[in-house]
């Protein structure tokens, strides 16, 4: 006589199934539990930092050198025109006589440089002291002029980080910004007249920086590095292989606080 096979049990057969069907939960649940622990431990130990963000002009170090003339006349001739490199005692504006008979003086270049703006126009009528031309001397140290509004003038202090954009370097998610610190801030909102002589007599830029308003001046030392392309120091690897130029637009940013993520939850 053949021997029977007992039939299943269903309940055993049911907890067979929901063990199977029990693993993926639980390996969900404890990738859950370590992703909920992985934001916690953030919010305990990381850190953000806040900052603030303007447009930033390079200039060299004590700024450009205004060249301007010393006398009344004629505007004669101008035998200069911007990145035209010159000597000293070039001559680069030549005033005359109102009456155009004799000349009155010869405006030359002080130092060796590059000319940055002319302002000189062939025929105007000069008085003495008027700009003839802003020149970016040899061998002027670069630093960063920032246009920050001036809401923020309270958060920002001399030492802070500091960073630079310059607008024609290349991809900043691969090679990101150049380091710098805060050496400077004015006290107060700076007028269009004093921008105006930092970046060299450009109008269009004056009101470019002061379009959104008021604007402080915060001065930015930028970080050295001999052994990057630059010169300067990049907040990814060795930066791209540019040449950072005075008249060089940029966006100039602060830290002005590093806080730390929890805060955000706590306030």
């Amino acid at each position: 006589m053949s021997q029977v096979d007992a039939p299943p049990d269903p309940a055993a057969a049911v907890d067979a199934r929901a063990s199977v069907a029990s693993r993926p939960l639980v390996v969900a649940l404890v990738g859950l539990c370590l992703l909920v622990a992985a934001v916690f431990a953030w919010a305990a130990f990381g850190r953000a930092p806040q900052t603030v963000t303007g447009f930033g002009y390079v200039v060299p170090d004590g700024g450009f050198t205004e060249v301007g003339t010393t006398v009344s006349g004629l505007v004669k001739s101008v035998n200069a025109e911007p990145g035209q490199r010159v000597s000293t005692g070039e001559e680069l504006v030549r005033v005359v006589s109102e009456d155009g008979d004799s000349i009155v003086e010869s405006v030359v270049s002080p130092a060796d440089g590059v000319v940055v703006e002319v302002v000189a126009l062939p025929g105007r009528i000069t008085d003495p002291g008027d700009p003839m031309v802003y020149l970016q001397p040899d061998g002027a140290p670069l630093i960063v002029k920032g246009f920050i509004a001036a809401t923020s003038s309270e958060t920002i202090a001399v030492g802070m980080s500091a960073s630079v954009s310059p607008a024609d370097a290349p991809r900043k998610a691969q090679y990101g910004v150049i380091l710098g610190r805060v050496s400077a801030i004015s006290p107060t909102p700076v007028t269009a007249e004093r921008i105006g002589f930092i970046v060299g007599g450009n109008t269009s830029l004056v009101d470019y920086f002061l379009s959104a308003g008021p604007v402080i001046e915060v001065t930015i030392a930028m970080q050295q590095d001999p052994s990057t392309p630059s010169g300067y120091a990049w907040s990814i690897g060795q930066g791209p292989d540019i040449e950072v130029r005075a008249g060089t637009l940029s966006e100039a940013t602060v830290m002005v606080r590093d806080t730390p993520v929890i805060g955000w939850f706590t306030q």
